[in-house]
């Protein structure tokens, strides 16, 4: 960066490089969300993201949704700046493969705040009142302590699946499930959509 020896800079996130210290050269920025600003702060802008927008040549948005988001929270960003360029995907073909879950509800991805897990967990709860012998099988990461501690207390350890899985298997889970739950409070973007 400092040599200078790159003709222009795509940065994949806002907090990647030091955009402050590039200088007389283009910079792209690819905005995944504006989940933050939905989330805290009642909607208002970033103080980094309005010095990055003002700096960078071009914004990349993840969907049409992140544009507009961004159209909205920064009024000082021509349209005509931002392309919305979508995640890829790889090719969905339906499993052939057994299930050996049984019945199922699928959660696909992370469970911080905004994505609404401890609602998730109570509704779920009314659930196996009914159907006491269905799953919530959920791939991401390992659950964490608290996580483990708040199924137990809520009753569900014998409901609740927790798996890591490689996209063969994703592609089973979504084949052979009841449901797909998605209870994000916001999104800019879903892959698991």
């Amino acid at each position: 960066l400092l040599f200078k020896r790159y003709d222009i800079i795509h940065l994949t996130g806002e907090n990647i490089y030091p955009h402050y210290l590039i200088r007389n050269k283009p910079i792209i920025v690819t905005i995944h969300d504006c989940t933050i600003e939905h989330i805290t702060n009642n909607s208002q802008p970033l103080h980094k993201r309005v010095e990055l927008f003002k700096r960078v040549s071009h914004i990349i948005a993840v969907s049409q949704n992140t544009k507009n988001d961004i159209l909205n929270l920064y009024p000082f960003v021509p349209p005509e700046n931002i392309t919305v360029i979508y995640h890829g995907a790889n090719d969905f073909k339906v499993s052939t493969e057994t299930n050996p879950y049984g019945k199922y509800i699928l959660y696909i991805g992370g469970r911080g705040s905004y994505k609404n897990w401890d609602n998730l967990l109570y509704a779920f709860q009314t659930i196996i009142k009914e159907l006491p012998s269905i799953k919530l099988i959920c791939s991401g990461s390992k659950f964490t302590f608290e996580e483990k501690k708040q199924i137990d207390k809520l009753g569900l350890s014998n409901n609740i699946v927790n798996l890591q899985c490689c996209d063969k298997e994703l592609i089973r889970l979504y084949t052979h499930a009841v449901a797909f739950i998605y209870p994000s409070k916001y999104e800019g973007f879903g892959i698991p959509i």
